[in-house]
Formats: structure tokens, C-alpha cells, sequence
């Protein structure tokens, strides 16, 4: 399935947020190439994303008997996160899946709907296997909501009665568990829990985060999961600049591969993700996608696809988080990040 707007036969995370977590890059924040439009994930069922208007049967003709209308069942869940023993071997198993995508047993598809959700279906009464496709924003951006193709599709047996709510969910849990598909390749690069550090700053950047053990500002783990530090950006009052690159340079699949960036964070001021780009004549600096400021911690997924695919001589890449402040507003502002990932197919 190719990313589509999901269905508003949803509960009330359903509503779909019209700015997003992101925003397209300004070239005003560095000196470099913008990034390339953004392209959808692969489609996995290319046959069943254009669904006609379901057709209607009229009696015709007198004496024709009304036909009888067939009660259906219904299908709720609340919400899809990482399995919390198979998860555990890739850093944290923080997630945002927002959206899941919904196949019948028959092979049809039920829809796209975002998180929580419940949704009649057309089930004979019985045992019924159903599997879903977890989805999340790229970018941020409820616009650009996408299968995850990372992530393991999942089916669910239940029984369903018409007439009855039927909640789909893994054992001992109210939600469904999902995990990193096998030969995906996830690259820790920085959970601050290490003696190091997994990025450096550049020759530009006048800070650098330092590593944050208050409870109040440390990022919140799911449960059963310790993180004990977070990192934690100041920039001052008179104005700051901000940037790390990743200690490693990596060799990233090119040909429209898909190659996010995961990351928890929250911050009062933007920052921007992107890479450099180790090409024959030199290197390039290629932002992705500005972060906009969030209040609370949230989870991002960043899609580094067009930038990478876009120069296909490069060597290898280095990721990069940014930030310029370069007005004065008489305060301090923050930036904390966490479980940085680098996740793609070798």
C-alpha cells in the first residue's frame, strides 16, 4: 500500500494534526542543498489502492423480496508498540506507529486507519486470522503517513461475532506487538547511557550537548525499560550554534532504498537532521527535515532516502543534528534527544 490519508472511522488520536512534528528544510539554517521532494514507501498491494464505491444492488421489478441486511462485526485496536523481548536486542523500543493498515482473510483490504481505531468488518461468526501493516509520519508529518516497512506485519487470530466488538491484541498486553523485520540493520548511534559519546561536534558548532541524569528532563522509558540519561543542547540568550556529526561514516543503500533516522526528543527551539555526503569532489551537507518544537517527548522517524539516493557517488555518509539560533531572545533554550537510530537494509 502507498501512503494514503487513513480512514476517520477512528477514535479520537484519528484527528490528523495539520502542522506535523517537521517541516521542509529552510536553506536559511545551513549553507547547503535543499532536500529533494519526498517520495512514498514501496507499495506492497499495488492492486488495492484505488477502491471504487461499493456497488449497490436495487431489487428490480415487482414482487422482488428486499434483501436482507448482513450485521457485521467489529474490530478494535488500541494502539501497536515493539515487542518488549525481541525489541530489546535494537536500543530502545520506543515507537509512534500511528497508523495500521488492515487485510482481510480473503486478501482485501479493510482500510488504513489511524491509532486507536474500530471499524466494522464483514466476518462469518468464528475463527478469523487478520493481519495488519504497522504505518508511522514520515518526517513528522501526519501528511506522509506510510507503511514502515522495518517493521514486521503482524497477524492476529481472534474470534468474531456480528454484533460483537472483537479487541485485537498480543498476550498479557492491550496492544498489538510488532518487532524489526529480520536483516534490517539498526544502528544504535547514541542512547547516552555509554561512557562516550557516539557523535562529535564540528568545527563550526560553539556547544555541544552534555549528558542529563535529572529525572525531570531525562526521557521517559516504555515500561519495563531503564534510561537513566538523556542529552541535553543549551543555547544561550545572545544566540548559538549547534551541530554534531555521527563518529562514523557509514555506507548507505542507494536505488529509492529507504533509510530512516529514528530519535526521541523534545525541545523550544527547531533543529535539523540530514547527512554529509563523502563524494569524489568533496563533502556535501544535505539536510532532510527541520524538527519543530515539541513541549513534551516524542518519537520521529526521518527518511534520509532522497538525500542518500540523490548522490549515488557518494562513499559513504555521516548523520548530523543542527541547530542555529541566531537571534537573541533573552533566554536560554534547550534541545534533548535521545535513542538515536540509524535503520535500513544492507
Amino acid at each position: 500500500f502507498r501512503a494514503e490519508r487513513p480512514s476517520t472511522a477512528c477514535a479520537s488520536q484519528g484527528a490528523v494534526e495539520n502542522q506535523g512534528d517537521a517541516q521542509p528544510v529552510s536553506q536559511l539554517k545551513f549553507s547547503a542543498l535543499g532536500a529533494l521532494p519526498l517520495r512514498y514507501m514501496p507499495n506492497k498491494f499495488p492492486f488495492l489502492m484505488r477502491l471504487g464505491a461499493t456497488a449497490v444492488l436495487f431489487a428490480i421489478g415487482a414482487g422482488c423480496a428486499s434483501e436482507v441486511a448482513v450485521e457485521p462485526a467489529y474490530v478494535r485496536i488500541n494502539g501497536m508498540a515493539l515487542d518488549p523481548v525481541e525489541s530489546s536486542l535494537n536500543g530502545s523500543r520506543s515507537s509512534k506507529i500511528s497508523t495500521v493498515w488492515v487485510q482481510l482473510p480473503d486478501g482485501t483490504l479493510a482500510g488504513a486507519f489511524s491509532l486507536p481505531c474500530s471499524f466494522p468488518v464483514l466476518l462469518d461468526e468464528g475463527f478469523h486470522t487478520i493481519k495488519l501493516y504497522p504505518g508511522v509520519n514520515t518526517n513528522g508529518m501526519a501528511a506522509f503517513r506510510s507503511q514502515y516497512d522495518f517493521y514486521q506485519e503482524v497477524s492476529v487470530g481472534a474470534n468474531f461475532k456480528p454484533g460483537e466488538e472483537t479487541v485485537l491484541k498480543s498476550p498479557g498486553d492491550s496492544v498489538v506487538w510488532t518487532q524489526y523485520e529480520e536483516g534490517v540493520t539498526v544502528s544504535v548511534l547514541e542512547d547516552f547511557e555509554g561512557a562516550g559519546f557516539g557523535f562529535e561536534p564540528v568545527s563550526t558548532s560553539d556547544t555541544f550537548w552534555v549528558r542529563t541524569f535529572r529525572p525531570d528532563l531525562v526521557f521517559t522509558p516504555p515500561s519495563n525499560e531503564n534510561n537513566s540519561a538523556s542529552g541535553w543542547v543549551r543555547l544561550g540568550p545572545d544566540g548559538a550554534w549547534f551541530e554534531v556529526w555521527s563518529a562514523d561514516a557509514f555506507e548507505l543503500p542507494k536505488g529509492g532504498k529507504n533509510v530512516y533516522v529514528e530519535l526521541n526528543y523534545k525541545t523550544t527551539v527547531p533543529f535539523t537532521v540530514g547527512v554529509y555526503a563523502y563524494r569524489p569532489s568533496g563533502i556535501e551537507q544535505k539536510p532532510t527535515a527541520t524538527v519543530l518544537p515539541k513541549d513534551e517527548w516524542n518519537k520521529i522517524y526521518i527518511n534520509l532516502m532522497t538525500e542518500v539516493s540523490g548522490t549515488p557517488d557518494a562513499e559513504s555518509f555521516k548523520l548530523f543534528i543542527g541547530s542555529k539560533k541566531s537571534v537573541a531572545n533573552g533566554k536560554t533554550d534547550s534541545i534533548f534527544l535521545d535513542n538515536i537510530k540509524l535503520v535500513y537494509r544492507p
